[in-house]
């Protein structure tokens, strides 16, 4: 019924062999190439709009962040990667900056070309400390009247108070000082004093003060050192030179008198007239250094006020540096010129006076210790040695009595047309200071060499102490030399404990490895 279905050689039938086609075909038109062109260039286009709108976006952003940080202050923005800490504004600064009252303007007259980067930046960080500080800047080529006013050079940053109207000029030569090499005979950058000269300018304009520290002459005294003279101009003070018995005694105007290392012996009448000085309220810094002459009538003065000066080198066998008579000394934080140090404080002396504490012959008086030796102290003469703690800095106060006549206006209930005025005396008390320091103390030739000692913040911590409304703003120039750290015995100890034996540790170790690969 049906017809067979034709079967190829190997048995299969056509049906089997040919798979059946079953898909569809579309007839398509095919696109023309202006077409093809057309749809490429418009997606082209979409693509490139695209990116240039992201761009736009991305522009934006990046100029509004950028105005953002720009109104960041430059302490901020700005990361300080200076060796030295150049920008680092401290915390002396930062509480005087707090404290600031009186409008304050910085006015940097330079060059734009001439004009130091540390300088402007430094500058700025200031502005960005208090609302009290704004800057300018002047250009005196391009404004030579407006310099001119301000009594301004090239290269000055102009510190001015309208409020009190002080202004004060700070030579970029004094910001960056300058040293000649000994090998390329060329002036080299030696220390940066930005924070110092500025903040004492600050202070000094916006709250001036006119007080005198009067230093004695005629007895072989020491001038004080260039270190110690920076200081106490930038602390507002103002300095002058007295002889006691050519000037008739101790000025009227003195606030602090200043013996600083004497090589010959006062006369019976100054010390007399330092005496009746101190019983007016008067303070004095006494700077003791060794002598080959014999100063009866100074050494009277210092045990009349507890002090005791012994005659010879003072030695210390546990508190030295490079000998025994490089002290660094026990110091007592006690008083008011070590309150804000600690007993890690490191103060360095030579050749030391030593004293020990008496009694005192006059009265009221009370003596307290700022620096003494170790009990492994010793007193060094051609006799021989004598082991003790001895004082090396000491402070007499003496509570003293001034009479005052005060007028008051008193009026008679009775009668109202009679007035009269009475007249009363009032006692006030007063301390007076004597602080005995070592001269060594105000060296220049330490307090240049190290920088993480504290001898000119002791004493100017002293010189300070002596008036209510001056604080001890002395900043210290930051070294853009090489400086020279101190460790003290304890530290050579830390050394033992932190390199030595661990490198000990580390060899006997890998020693004992060795071996032991060897017999593998």
């Amino acid at each position: 019924m049906f017809g067979r279905k034709k079967q190829n050689e190997a048995g299969q039938t056509e049906s089997q062999t040919k798979p059946q086609d079953r898909r569809i075909h579309l007839s398509l038109p095919r696109p023309s190439g202006a077409a093809i062109k057309q749809s490429l260039h418009a997606a082209g286009f979409r693509h490139g709009s695209y990116s240039a709108g992201m761009t736009a976006i991305v522009l934006a952003i990046l100029i509004v962040v950028n105005m953002l940080v720009g109104l960041l202050p430059t302490s901020t923005r700005m990361l300080d990667l200076t060796s030295n800490s150049l920008f680092e504004i401290g915390d002396t600064t930062k509480t005087a900056m707090e404290e600031l009252s009186e409008d304050v303007t910085l006015t940097i007259v330079s060059q734009p070309d001439s004009l130091d980067t540390r300088i402007q930046r430094l500058v700025d960080e200031y502005a960005s400390l208090s609302s009290h500080i704004s800057v300018e800047t002047v250009d005196p080529v391009l404004h030579p009247a407006e310099a001119q006013e301000l009594g301004a050079e090239d290269g000055t940053v102009v510190v001015s108070c309208e409020a009190t109207g002080e202004s004060r000029n700070i030579l970029f030569s004094e910001i960056i000082t300058h040293t000649y090499s000994m090998y390329s005979y060329e002036a080299v950058e030696d220390s940066f004093d930005g924070e110092g000269q500025l903040t004492a300018a600050i202070v000094s304009v916006s709250a001036p003060t006119d007080h005198v520290i009067y230093t004695t002459e005629g007895h072989g005294e020491q001038s004080l050192g260039s270190s110690i003279q920076d200081a106490i101009d930038k602390a507002n003070l103002s300095t002058d030179t007295v002889n006691l018995v050519v000037d008739g005694g101790i000025p009227e105007d003195c606030d602090l008198l200043v013996i600083n290392a004497p090589q010959k012996d006062l006369d019976a009448t100054e010390t007399q007239a330092i005496k009746d000085y101190m019983a007016k309220g008067g303070n004095v810094i006494i700077l003791l250094a060794q002598t080959e002459n014999d100063q009866p009538n100074l050494n009277a003065l210092l045990a009349a006020y507890g002090m005791q000066r012994q005659n010879g080198y003072i030695a210390d066998a546990e508190r030295y540096y490079s000998n025994g008579y490089d002290i660094f000394p026990e110091i007592y934080t006690g008083t008011s010129i070590t309150a804000d140090m600690t007993s890690d404080s490191l103060i360095l002396l030579y050749n030391a006076v030593g004293m020990l504490e008496t009694d005192p012959t006059v009265e009221n008086v009370t003596l307290s210790t700022v620096m003494q030796t170790s009990t492994n102290g010793y007193l060094v003469t051609n006799e021989g040695q004598t082991q003790g703690q001895y004082l090396l800095g000491a402070i007499a106060q003496q509570e003293v009595t001034a009479e005052s006549g005060e007028t008051t206006e008193t009026t008679d209930e009775t009668s109202t047309d009679e007035t009269t005025e009475e007249t009363t005396e009032e006692a006030e008390t007063q301390t007076a200071t004597m602080c005995v320091l070592p001269a060594s103390l105000i060296d220049d030739s330490i307090i240049g060499q190290f920088s993480n000692l504290s001898n000119q913040d002791l004493f100017m911590n002293a010189v300070t102490a002596n008036f209510d409304d001056v604080s001890n703003i002395s900043i210290p120039a930051k070294s853009l030399s090489t400086s020279y750290n101190l460790i003290t015995g304890a530290g050579a100890w830390g050394m033992l404990f932190i390199a030595i034996i661990p490198l000990g540790v580390l060899g006997v170790g890998l020693a004992h490895w060795l071996r032991r690969r060897r017999r593998v």
